[in-house]
């Protein structure tokens, strides 16, 4: 239960980290916006968006996204905090969802990747000439080696680093479930332990009354 607490922490220490920043930006404290969005860009076609629907409205998104997608991990440490399992109920089904679209988007990844290079493990030196333009390179064959190999050890990184990363995912997922089993678990022994003792106390019989002398 401790490192399901951590997890909740963990999370809302980066919700409010993102939001602060988001926020600063859209209300243009200095450059903090194209500085938040360079960040992003790392992670997908970020600019695209931005080009389409505006750098305020994207950033004011953010803080919005942001802020909806960190109750869950208030809520989870909330429910933590007082015993209360139905709190853990939002992050857990959020999370899956998530790593549901992760796994399929890995697995799209990586057969794409594969394609590309049965593409390139297709081409042949006539091939790679004509892309390239230069016949008389003697260097030719040493480079259409090194991208056919240099294609391969990408893809299995690439599988590796995803199958490492989901596999994180859906352990932090099942952290948070045993922690949901373990806090429901242990109301309903205090339930059984105190409907044991309040019945105890109803069906004893009252001390016999003695009338004086």
């Amino acid at each position: 239960m401790t490192c399901a607490k951590i997890i909740a922490i963990l999370g809302l220490i980066a919700g409010v980290f993102n939001i602060v920043y988001a926020l600063l930006g859209a209300l243009g404290v200095g450059s903090l916006g194209y500085r938040y969005v360079g960040t992003l860009s790392k992670i997908g076609s970020i600019y695209e968006i931005i080009h389409i629907v505006g750098l305020a409205t994207f950033l004011w998104g953010s803080v919005i996204a942001t802020a909806i997608w960190t109750i869950p991990d208030a809520l989870m440490l909330h429910g933590i905090n007082r015993n209360r399992p139905g709190f853990l109920l939002p992050w857990l089904i959020m999370k899956m969802i998530l790593l549901v679209i992760i796994t399929i988007w890995s697995v799209v990844a990586i057969a794409m990747f594969a394609l590309t290079i049965g593409v390139v493990n297709g081409l042949d030196r006539n091939d790679l000439t004509n892309l390239i333009g230069d016949s008389q390179n003697q260097d030719l064959e040493n480079l259409f080696r090194n991208i056919q190999g240099g294609t391969t050890v990408g893809l299995i990184i690439l599988a590796v680093v995803l199958a490492i990363s989901n596999a994180l995912g859906y352990y932090i997922w099942d952290i948070v479930k045993s922690a949901y089993k373990q806090i429901k678990e242990e109301n309903r022994t205090n339930q059984h332990a105190y409907e044991m003792t309040a019945r105890n106390t109803y069906e004893q019989k009252p001390p016999a009354y003695y009338a004086p002398a």
